[in-house]
C-alpha cells in the first residue's frame, strides 16, 4: 500500500482503547494515533526499519490539542508534520502542544503491542 493510497482511503473512527495500530489495505479505518504509526510505517519500509525510526526519533509523536480533544501528529525528520486532519506533510505542526510533547519510544512500542492485542 503505497501512502498516498493510504490517505485517499483513510477513515477516522474512534476505536475506544488506545491502542496503536498499524491499518493494513482494505482495514484503513481507526484513529488518529493509527494513522500516525502507519504513515511511519509506510515511510520506513518495513516493521524492522520504523522501529529503529522510532527508537532513534526519526519518527516522533506529538501531543496536541486540538478542538476536539487531544491528538497525535507524526513528526518525520527531513519531511516535516503530518497528521489525518492535515494530511500532507509541512514544515510546522499546526497546533497547540500538549505535555508531554513527545511520546517517548517505550511508550510508542507498548501502544503498538496493545495494538496488536486488541487487533
Amino acid at each position: 500500500m503505497t501512502l498516498q493510497t493510504f490517505i485517499d482511503n483513510f477513515v477516522w473512527r474512534k476505536d475506544g482503547i488506545d491502542s496503536w495500530r498499524i491499518l493494513q489495505a482494505g482495514d484503513e479505518v481507526g484513529d488518529c494515533d493509527d494513522f500516525a504509526i502507519t504513515v511511519g510505517y509506510l515511510e520506513a519500509g518495513s516493521f524492522v526499519r520504523h522501529l529503529l525510526d522510532i527508537w532513534t526519533f526519526k519518527n516522533s509523536f506529538h501531543r496536541v490539542d486540538t478542538t476536539g480533544g487531544s491528538h497525535i501528529v507524526l513528526h518525520r525528520r527531513g519531511m516535516g508534520y503530518i497528521d489525518n486532519i492535515q494530511p500532507q506533510w509541512r514544515a510546522d505542526i499546526g497546533y497547540k502542544r500538549k505535555l508531554p510533547y513527545v511520546i517517548l519510544p517505550p511508550v510508542v512500542m507498548l501502544k503498538i503491542f496493545i495494538g496488536w492485542i486488541v487487533k
